[in-house]
């Protein structure tokens, strides 16, 4: 052995057998191909990557060999392999193979492998964009993609980003394509090149149903709607979207959605062209957002008006009319108050200085006093406007019920929790160590790939505890019939492996098993138990322990 001692397990072995299960090694190598002058094959090189990221030890790729020196690295990846063959200059030999390939390419084809070998149903998908922040110099103009300023999603104006667009299937939100855009584009024309490519998807039947947020709603991208079938959220902004929110707020009864926290109204629409279902949508949840936000924009419109009044109560006017028509300039303009004249005020004004009692004055000036006071009734009605969304579809009530609709919305946070995931602090993300932006590119796939390992792993024990009814125990104690992998795997620390020599063959011994983590493992099955089974330790084939 190249590396002997006691070393440490933890839920590394979970993560290897998941991306043999899913064969990501040898599909990735028959397709970027085999190299004779390198030590290691590119997916195992990617593998590696994978572990690591979801090692959420929060270290960066650069420091791949020092990770994989506490790992028992032989008993994951075979004989013969260091933790120095991970350095950063293979991994970046990596990336470049894999950017070679085709970033796009060899991702959709390993996750159309991983989803089908996992059951996941595809005909539901979500789209959406995120935002990658970097630092440093980037000088490469010759790369199709530029790291430049952009509109960040990140609120950091200051930083060079680049721009990725993730399709996830609703179905455990695994990750289906991945597209990676320069720092300065805009959704509207991501979300158009999407749908000019998801018409063929939903030509050959491969898609059913896209969701999206309100930046696919767009007249551009209705081009392609008597194709692709969906449901988005509605630009605010649009006046048709004020006009059916305006027209539900008069209305009486709003139907309850089925998740009991929704109601809505419904509106047969045709718009860009398209026969569509509005819904307007609002929730106990919606309205609370809207209850808080708005007596910060009172008091903004407020200080507003005390300013204006300030102004204007300091002039002085010719005839009472013209204070009157400027007091109506301010007046007609505030959404939360009303204002009004409280005074008008009649100055004498004289020819000459001095006083005399019985002096008459040579004309009278005019100064208005003004008031303002909130309108409450105003006020509610902006309540439930902001609490008010329109959800649009081009799909048949048989084909997607209301109540579908509302749900297909709320599922779209699938997508919204995978860039969650890939931006976690303890994950790789916010480790870019590298300034070539194809390699930067190319490892975003890369974290990706981490994404639907993960998040197969999730829908493969979520299958499993609805299956058995089984119950985990939680940080605070409380048994729960759920159980997400980052949980699993903060269950798992402390297993250590143990080389056994054999004759002239070395073996592992597994050291740490208790109860709890066998009945995770039998959850996982598949070649997950192998990086765990020992032959002193029965525990995995005993069925007293998983009870």
């Amino acid at each position: 052995m190249s590396e002997f001692g006691i070393k440490r397990l933890d839920h590394h072995g979970i993560t290897m057998g998941v991306i043999q299960d899913l064969n990501l090694i040898s599909l990735i190598d028959e397709r970027v191909g085999t190299f004779e002058d390198e030590k290691l094959s590119v997916g195992t090189r990617v593998a590696a990557m994978i572990i690591n990221g979801l090692g959420f030890t929060d270290q960066p790729l650069s420091l791949v060999p020092e990770f994989f020196e506490e790992l028992p690295i032989e008993h994951l990846f075979g004989d013969n392999i260091t933790s120095e063959d991970f350095n950063r200059f293979n991994l970046a030999r990596a990336l470049d193979r894999v950017s070679g390939y085709g970033i796009e390419t060899l991702f959709a084809e390993v996750a159309a492998h991983a989803c089908a070998v996992s059951g996941v149903d595809l005909k539901t998908q979500a789209l959406d964009t995120t935002t990658f922040s970097l630092t440093g110099e980037y000088d490469d103009h010759t790369s199709e993609i530029q790291i430049t300023h952009g509109y960040s999603k990140d609120h950091r104006p200051d930083l060079k980003q680049i721009v990725t667009e993730l399709v996830v299937s609703h179905d455990s939100g695994v990750p289906l394509c991945i597209k990676n855009w320069s720092g300065n584009e805009s959704d509207t024309h991501i979300f158009k090149h999407r749908a000019e490519q998801l018409c063929a998807a939903f030509e050959n039947g491969y898609v059913n149903h896209l969701t999206a947020d309100s930046k696919f709603y767009t007249e551009a991208n209705s081009s392609c709607w008597d194709i692709v079938r969906f449901t988005t959220r509605v630009p605010e902004t649009l006046t048709a979207a004020k006009d059916v929110i305006q027209q539900a707020q008069a209305e009486k009864h709003w139907s309850q959605a089925r998740d009991a926290k929704t109601e809505y109204v419904v509106f047969n629409m045709t718009h860009y062209n398209c026969d569509q279902r509005w819904l307007v949508c609002r929730s106990a949840e919606s309205l609370k957002r809207a209850q808080k936000a708005i007596p910060k924009l009172v008091q903004q419109e407020r200080d507003k008006i005390d300013k204006a009044i300030f102004h204007l109560q300091a002039k002085r006017f010719k005839c009472s009319v013209d204070a009157e028509q400027a007091s109506q300039s301010i007046s007609k303009k505030w959404k939360y108050h009303d204002v009004f004249i409280a005074e008008l005020k009649q100055i004498p004004k004289f020819d000459k200085p001095g006083y005399s009692k019985n002096r008459t004055p040579a004309y009278y000036e005019y100064q208005i006093i003004l008031d303002c006071v909130k309108s409450e009734e105003r006020i509610l009605i902006e309540q439930q406007r902001k609490a008010s969304f329109v959800l649009a579809t081009n799909m048949s009530v048989e084909a997607l019920s209301n109540d579908d609709v509302v749900k297909a919305y709320k599922d779209q946070q699938h997508v919204e929790r995978g860039y969650r995931f890939l931006k976690d602090p303890q994950f790789f993300s916010n480790a870019f160590f590298i300034k070539t932006p194809s390699r930067i590119s190319a490892l975003i796939m890369v974290m990706t790939l981490a994404l639907l390992v993960y998040s197969i792993a999730q829908k493969r024990i979520t299958a499993a505890i609805k299956k058995q009814d089984i119950a985990f125990k939680d940080q605070s104690g409380t048994a729960k019939k759920a159980l997400t992998v980052r949980r699993a795997f903060q269950l798992f620390r402390g297993v250590y492996t143990l080389p056994n020599a054999v004759g002239h063959q070395y073996k592992f011994m597994i050291d740490g098993l208790n109860e709890t983590r066998v009945r995770i493992l039998k959850l996982f099955k598949g070649r997950c138990l192998e990086y765990y089974y020992d032959a002193r330790l029965a525990a995995l084939d005993n069925p007293k322990m998983a009870n």
